[in-house]
């Protein structure tokens, strides 16, 4: 009996064996007509370098995936804000050198933005406030590499607080300028606000066609944290209109747009 019993099991032990290779491959968990689904995708040329492909930028992804809309170029009043932004390629027709003695090197501002900010520098310093633009215009390119700089220095979260992404921000326009003074070797912190001359610029700015994009108790509305340096050209009138209005510039375009 004990022969029988093996001589059984000699012969239909292949066919279990087959039975289960031919069952554990058809099972749905490993459906392999799906398994390329979770293959990471390699690049399709073997001869691009690790140095040729462009980092992955950070945009919508840390904006909240908000719906970005292009603003048409040329136009300095547009509503410019998180969810409105120029297309890489626009750069403002005419940009003019700021001199060393208003700005930094490579400080540019379109001409009816340059002519104020000289003005509003030479009616400081008669009020003793040496007031110095730290920063004018910006292109995409550029700002696009401050913005991912300040990724790896602070992070997703706070750069999308203080920093606007490429398209986005108020300086590729050519209209809008970072100022600083020698009460703070020229830095730009919030520390700026309360000096003397800080003071002076918040309170005149307007009188020159200047206006304070991001005010303190403002930033849930702005999405930006307060920058007490950062002043975009608007015009007298408008510069005005907006400071006695309850809204921010981007608020106040909107309403005009």
């Amino acid at each position: 009996m004990l022969v029988i019993r093996l001589t059984k099991l000699v012969v239909f032990f292949p066919i279990l064996v087959l039975v289960c290779v031919i069952g554990c491959t058809a099972s749905p968990e490993l459906d392999m007509e799906n398994a390329s689904e979770i293959v990471i995708a390699q690049p399709t040329s073997t001869n691009e370098s690790v140095e040729d492909v462009e980092p992955e930028y950070a945009t919508e992804t840390t904006e909240t995936n908000l719906e970005i809309q292009v603003l048409p170029c040329g136009l300095h009043l547009v509503p410019l804000g998180k969810q409105l932004g120029l297309d890489k390629d626009c750069i403002p027709e005419e940009l003019i050198l700021l001199a060393s003695s208003v700005a930094f090197a490579d400080c540019y501002l379109i001409p009816e933005a340059a002519e104020a900010l000289i003005n509003l520098i030479s009616a400081a310093e008669q009020h003793d406030h040496l007031l110095v633009a730290v920063s004018c215009y910006r292109s995409y390119q550029y700002q696009k590499e401050v913005y991912e700089r300040n990724i790896r220095e602070i992070g997703e979260e706070q750069t999308a607080l203080e920093v606007a992404l490429a398209g986005h921000s108020e300086h590729q326009l050519g209209t809008t300028v970072d100022i600083s003074s020698s009460d703070l070797g020229f830095e730009l912190t919030q520390l700026f606000g309360a000096t003397p001359g800080g003071e002076w610029l918040n309170k005149n700015a307007s009188n020159f066609g200047f206006v304070l994009s991001y005010p303190e108790g403002f930033e849930d509305r702005t999405g930006y944290v307060y920058e007490p340096w950062h002043f975009r050209w608007v015009g007298v009138a408008l510069a005005k209109a907006i400071e006695s209005s309850d809204l921010t510039v981007e608020e106040y375009l909107k309403t005009t747009w």
